[in-house]
């Protein structure tokens, strides 16, 4: 059954991959050699002095990981590509308006209900060109020398109408609290 969760993750990786113009690149893999255990859902990486590599990790942190977000900033807008084995679904959001440079962006991996990276288990992220095909953590890629990425793995921001909810609660709470205090004593 999980070999054939990752074939058809992998189709959906490589399909895109095939067709893409030179633009940045992410993937998501799983079985790397030279890892770096992570014991903390927020940690850190950084591209090589080529603007690619391949980077190994192991999930120690005694949970699973549903959903990854790596945030990362660019001097310009730019098309990003992103895929994952362990994930399935990628989607790439910018949190910078359009024009503005930098530009930053939230690459989210996931979310995951059937697992993603499970507690204890290997995945490496690649940031080469042609990822699929090429492994070499000293690969070239188009992010840049040496770029930042930070990732949150189980990352999860309320919604707008979340944040209105506890809003009105609030507000009604405090309403609630000034009428008690002004109300006349029996």
């Amino acid at each position: 059954m999980n070999s054939l969760r990752y074939l058809v993750a992998f189709l959906f990786v490589t399909a895109p991959l095939a067709l893409q113009a030179s633009h940045p690149t992410i993937i998501v893999n799983g079985d790397p050699p030279n890892i770096t255990v992570i014991t903390n859902t927020s940690f850190t990486f950084g591209a090589n002095s080529s603007g690619g590599g391949d980077f190994s990790f192991q999930n120690e942190t005694g949970q699973n990981w549903t959903k990854l977000d790596i945030f990362v900033t660019l001097p310009t807008f730019q098309s990003i590509t992103c895929g994952s084995v362990a994930f399935v679904t990628c989607t790439v959001t910018t949190t910078t308006p359009a024009g503005a440079s930098p530009a930053s962006y939230d690459l989210v991996f996931g979310p995951d209900p059937n697992g993603g990276i499970l507690n204890g288990e290997l995945f490496s992220i690649n940031l080469n060109n042609n990822a699929v095909i090429n492994l070499d953590p000293n690969g070239v890629g188009d992010w840049g020398p040496g770029r930042d990425f930070d990732a949150k793995a189980n990352f999860f921001t309320p919604e707008p109408g979340s944040w209105m909810l506890i809003a009105l609660g609030l507000t009604a709470l405090g309403g609630f609290c000034i009428y008690r205090r002004r109300r006349p004593a029996a």
